[in-house]
Formats: C-alpha cells, structure tokens, sequence
C-alpha cells in the first residue's frame, strides 16, 4: 500500500510515518510538505491512503481536504489535527474523510486509527460521537469506533 503523509512539521511527520509503518506493515510511506506537492505526488504515484493535516500554510482547514477530494475523489483520506472539535470532526467526515484522527492520540490509538481506515473503515474518534449519539460500537475507552 502506498500512503502519503501531508504535514509541515517535521517532528509530526516523523510520528506519523512510524505510525503509519506500524499499522501498514510493508508501507511505502511518501511525504509531502504542502497541497501542491502531495498533488504532484499524488500524480506520479497514487496513494491509497492520505493522512492530512489540516493547517497547511496557504490552504488550511477544510478547504484542503475539498480539493483532495475533487482532484482525487477515490482516495482514501484520513484527516490528521490538532483541532478536534466535534463539528469540526463532524464535517470534515460529512465532507468524505475517511476518517479524523486528533493529533493528541496516543501512538497505540494513532495506530489502531490507521489500521482501521487502511483496511476500508472509517475511523471516528469517541470526542466525535458525542453522548447524543447512540452510535452503536462506541468505544468507552478512548481509542475510537471504526466501521466499515
């Protein structure tokens, strides 16, 4: 499986590149700094799953991940960040992510996160589901409910 990591921040994209190893054994994880060169990227080679920052420098929030979407639409994107609000949470799913993972998960829910969303689930953190929710699968634990 190909995966690209779109982030700015160094020290995030080297967690999330162990992470990604660890829940895609035999991964070739590629990197991409800002929208255009994961674009490029994405253009030379096709990934199939897309872990996106959000707070790209001249194209941050949701706007990034509609034009993943437009330009990509079958592709797997799993948004990554610090904001973790339950609407913005909520939106960025109702806008076709595959998943939203805070970027303060632990590294055993970054995985567990990953694996799920690699394997055609769709990962929504607990913050997400709210107590109004009822949603059935709702993990009390803190690590996320996946569905597929």
């Amino acid at each position: 499986m190909n995966v690209l990591i779109v982030d700015d921040h160094p020290v995030v994209v080297e967690y999330l590149r162990n992470a990604a190893a660890r829940a895609v054994p035999g991964a070739v994880v590629r990197i991409a700094g800002d929208l255009d060169a994961a674009f490029a990227s994405m253009r030379d080679s096709p990934a199939e799953l897309v872990m996106l920052d959000l707070g790209l420098p001249g194209c941050g929030g949701v706007e990034s991940l509609l034009r993943f979407r437009r330009e990509f639409p079958d592709t797997r994107v799993v948004v990554i960040s610090s904001e973790d609000q339950r609407n913005s949470v909520r939106g960025c799913l109702a806008l076709g992510a595959a998943g939203f993972i805070p970027k303060s998960a632990g590294p055993k829910a970054m995985v567990s996160a990953l694996r799920i969303v690699a394997g055609g689930g769709r990962y929504i953190p607990p913050e997400a589901l709210g107590e109004d929710s009822g949603a059935p699968g709702a993990s009390a634990s803190g690590r996320g409910t996946g569905t597929g």
